[in-house]
């Protein structure tokens, strides 16, 4: 093999020659893989989606032309031009011998991808897996039992109960020999392996022995691990311990801070080099509603809910009282009368990189209420006068508007609802009204939508310069789309959509629904609709007849 430190030179399509530097000639160590896809990137995009078509997964061109006949039993997105298949090979055996036989959990048992855990990557009933090239050909036959989708021109799969990695092409570059694997990120990827974790390159080779209890995933350069239960650092890509080991639990780095928790009973969040910026009681952390008490930091702010309670009383006197104060009725601070409980059970605050609140104000009743999102985040102020009134069944004593990361105000609080910014637009119910689009100085945008369902529309946000819009209450509700204006491109028409990729949306057709029957292993009942699905263009044109029973986006599969 050539000296590293020479040119190297690959040959193009074209017969022209690829001029890799020093740096490039260390893709070439790990394999041909990394050139193969810096040239697959040079062609032309080609667009495919997959589909289901009479029980069985298949892949179509843009033009609604099957290019992989529709004959697996499963088949998932595109991930740096592969595709993952399964075929069935369950023969007589039952689901449940098959998931007692390998090791699966009863909550695997579906097409789910584990990103962030060791395995199993993807997981279906009794299958045998490969991957599609971006032509939809098979570059190997299905002959793993679990797969990962592919990462830096690797993927992780399982044979004969071992993980190792293949390349694009099909072929074995690290051979099984692993209890579990992450994906690749960079050179290094993380392993398990008797019962611990360890660090490997693209050659396969230690970087870390197992020796470690725990192995996160890496992010700005540290990871959180730990050698016993209980103690948690941060390594280096090196293994050594940047931030020694001290905290009984450790998340990943988001904008240089970490949020930790101590042996204290605290949680906070520290910065690369181990120092804290905030703490408080871990008893304070509020998780009530989904919402995470100490947030990542977005736009380096960071969203952080601590709980509270607001008492009020006959004589509309307040005051405010901490969750370690306990629960109950109070006595008024004033006049000693009885108190009752107003629920609020949540105190908002922006925290900057320093751990300092960006809002400046003794006034108890503003907060934050959504993290940043497009450089702005949601606030919300307390209105006491109006306790207990509603506008289309939402509380009054809520107004919502917008701050900047400096904490200064730049859409005052004024609306009943909104939805945080995506692509310069949020969705915000106006008094006396209704639902409109607004933009980043809180100008109105476009005209009313009765109806709006606003957490659709927040959900999935613009894509290719349209959103999808849900009209209606369940189970007559119907999506349609509006462009950045807020003018109605698409009037609400279909039962679904995934939103615009590549020019063309899916969408279920409107109209007669059959619904059938199911029961999961623990005996819950669930009723799942029977849509066909199409394609439409950016018109609202049907250009792909609906025919599937299930459908996927375009994507660029050589990407």
């Amino acid at each position: 093999m050539a000296d590293k430190t020479e040119l190297l030179r690959l040959p193009k399509p074209d017969s022209t020659s690829l001029v890799l530097s020093e740096a490039g000639a260390s893709l070439i160590a790990r394999g041909r893989r990394e050139a193969s896809s810096l040239l697959l990137r040079k062609k032309e995009p080609r667009c495919l989606a997959r589909v289901k078509f009479h029980g069985k997964w298949g892949l179509i061109d843009i033009q609604g032309t099957f290019v992989s006949e529709p004959v697996f039993h499963g088949l998932h997105d595109f991930s740096e031009g592969r595709a993952a298949f399964c075929d069935w090979i369950g023969g007589a055996r039952s689901s449940d011998q098959f998931y007692k036989e390998n090791n699966i959990l009863w909550h695997e048992h579906r097409y789910i991808l584990y990103t962030d855990d060791f395995g199993p990557g993807l997981v279906a009933d009794p299958c045998s897996w490969g991957f599609l090239d971006s032509s939809g050909k098979p570059i190997s036959a299905a002959r793993f039992e679990f797969v990962r989708l592919f990462r830096e021109g690797l993927a992780g799969v399982r044979l004969h109960g071992k993980w190792g990695f293949i390349d694009r092409s099909g072929e074995f570059v690290i051979e099984p020999r692993f209890d579990g694997v992450r994906d690749f990120q960079g050179d290094l990827c993380q392993v398990y392996l008797d019962g611990k974790y360890g660090l490997i390159n693209a050659e396969g080779d230690f970087v870390i022995q197992p020796r470690l209890y725990y192995l996160g995933e890496y992010s700005e350069g540290l990871a959180p691990a730990a050698e016993i239960a209980g103690r948690y650092g941060y390594i280096d890509s090196n293994g050594s311990f940047a931030i020694e080991p001290q905290f009984a639990r450790a998340d990943g780095f988001h904008c240089g801070r970490a949020r930790v928790y101590d042996l204290a009973d605290h949680v906070g969040y520290i910065n690369t080099v181990g120092d804290s910026i905030y703490r408080c009681k871990k008893i304070e952390e509020n998780t009530n509603m989904g919402r995470k008490g100490l947030g990542d930091f977005v736009d380096d702010i960071a969203f952080v809910t601590l709980r509270r309670r607001i008492y009020t009383d006959e004589c509309e006197h307040l005051r405010l009282v901490s969750s370690d104060e306990g629960e109950g009725h109070r006595v008024c601070i004033e006049c000693s009368s009885c108190t009752h409980e107003y629920c609020d059970p949540a105190r908002g605050i922006f925290l900057d990189s320093d751990g300092k609140s960006i809002i400046e104000s003794q006034d108890h009743f503003l907060n934050a209420a959504a993290p940043f999102s497009g450089g702005l985040g949601m606030v919300e102020r307390t209105i006491p006068e109006n306790w207990h009134t509603f506008v289309d069944g939402y509380p009054a004593w809520k107004a919502y508007g917008f701050v900047d990361a400096k904490g200064q105000v730049k859409i005052a609080p004024q609306f009943v609802q909104a939805t945080p910014f995506k692509n310069g637009r949020a969705v915000a119910l106006v008094k006396d009204v209704g639902w409109r689009m607004i933009d980043r100085d809180g100008a109105v945008v476009g005209e009313s939508i009765p109806g709006l369902n606003p957490n659709w529309m927040d959900a999935y946000g613009f894509k290719d310069g349209l959103a999808s819009i849900m009209v209606g209450t369940y189970p007559n509700e119907k999506v349609g789309f509006i462009d950045i204006e807020g003018r109605a491109v698409i009037e609400p028409q279909f039962d679904s959509t995934g939103g615009f990729a590549n020019g063309v949306a899916v969408v279920s057709e409107s109209g007669q629904e059959h619904w059938r029957v199911l029961q999961d292993k623990g005996g819950q009942v669930h009723h799942r609709r029977d849509r066909k699905y199409g394609y439409i263009d950016s018109g609202g044109k049907l250009v792909i007849p609906y025919q599937f029973d299930e459908a996927g986006d375009f994507q660029d599969v050589d990407i």
